[in-house]
């Protein structure tokens, strides 16, 4: 018959008084804190979880009782007892005291675990903060209980190239895209653009880029001079995301690096690091300064990413432009 002991609600917490009884619970996993004079302090989600093992009875409540007290006194409580059940049977010890801390063996498997529900929206600004200049785990509980876990941190990019700006390039600016016949070294050195017979096609971002930079000199079908502030006045009634995307590619661009469409795998840049021969490393999707945004959004972002093996940066689009890679990870 399974060994099972006995604690009391005390001031938020469950208490195991018995100092015996407390030290058996506490080498099983680590769980709970000692308090004084040997008595073992847990929290609630740790107490359901040895309820629900049969290992512990508290103050003759049942397990619905129980549930319903802490559920009205715990914030999230369903999401961090799944989180801390999951880490738990994963063979993890897992410290549950405001945030959650699960280690397995050496001191290189410790991970400070973040629990969200899928259908709760975070903040970019939140994330960034919450991550610091070290890593976080969110685990993800969806609607069926399953749980997904993403590494989350800051991503600094950065690449090789420099910009010339000694070229000089005339651009007939079509619409929606950029054409130029004598386009010097910009393609070659810069990777701008892209050769169709013998000419050189442009995107709308990259006119502006470049006619920011004084690279190009651009000028419509009937050769009436075009501003980059003019273009993008332009681009943003067609397309409301042409403004943050300019932002973002254009420090990605500063940063030396090389910047495509990433259409073809659903997100707004793939980026290169010193050539387009070699395997880009970034899908980059470009988000609003204070966006707020949900986790199948994520979901979504990542698993293209995994799938074409690459990583997914989140990039907000403020004054100084910041970065999260976030990856699916196996704990």
């Amino acid at each position: 018959m399974r060994e099972s002991f006995t604690g009391i609600i005390s001031d938020g917490r469950v208490i195991v008084r018995d100092v015996v009884e407390a030290g058996k619970i506490h080498s099983k996993g680590q769980t709970g804190e000692f308090i004084k004079g040997g008595a073992l302090s847990l929290t609630f989600v740790e107490a359901f979880y040895l309820m629900n093992e049969g290992k512990l009875t508290v103050e003759n409540l049942t397990l619905s009782e129980f549930l319903r007290y802490a559920v009205e006194r715990t914030h999230d409580f369903e999401v961090r007892y799944l989180v801390y059940r999951d880490l738990r049977k994963r063979g993890f010890m897992v410290r549950e005291n405001g945030h959650i801390k699960a280690v397995r063996g050496v001191e290189e498997n410790e991970y400070l675990i973040v629990p969200v529900y899928e259908r709760v929206t975070f903040s970019f600004d939140d994330i960034f903060e919450k991550v610091g200049d070290g890593k976080r785990i969110f685990a993800v509980v969806d609607g069926d209980g399953d749980l997904t876990y993403y590494s989350i941190e800051r991503e600094d990019p950065w690449g090789p190239l420099k910009l010339r700006s000694e070229e000089n390039v005339y651009v007939m600016f079509l619409g929606e895209m950029g054409f130029a016949e004598d386009f010097g070294g910009i393609h070659k050195k810069g990777f701008y653009g892209k050769i169709i017979e013998k000419n050189l096609h442009l995107s709308a971002i990259e006119c502006v880029y470049l006619e920011r930079k004084g690279i190009t000199e651009i000028k419509d079908v009937g050769g009436k001079t075009r501003s980059a502030e003019g273009i993008i006045k332009e681009m943003c009634v067609s397309d409301p995301e042409f403004e943050r995307k300019i932002r973002i590619y254009s420090d990605l661009r500063d940063r030396g690096l090389i910047v495509k469409t990433g259409f073809k795998y659903g997100t707004h840049f793939r980026v290169y690091v010193r050539d387009i021969e070699h395997h880009a490393p970034y899908l980059v999707h470009a988000v609003p300064e204070n966006y707020v945004g949900t986790w199948p959004e994520i979901s979504r972002g990542v698993r293209l990413a995994h799938g074409v093996k690459k990583n997914f940066l989140l990039a907000e689009a403020s004054e100084k432009p910041r970065y999260l890679k976030i990856k699916r990870v196996r704990l």
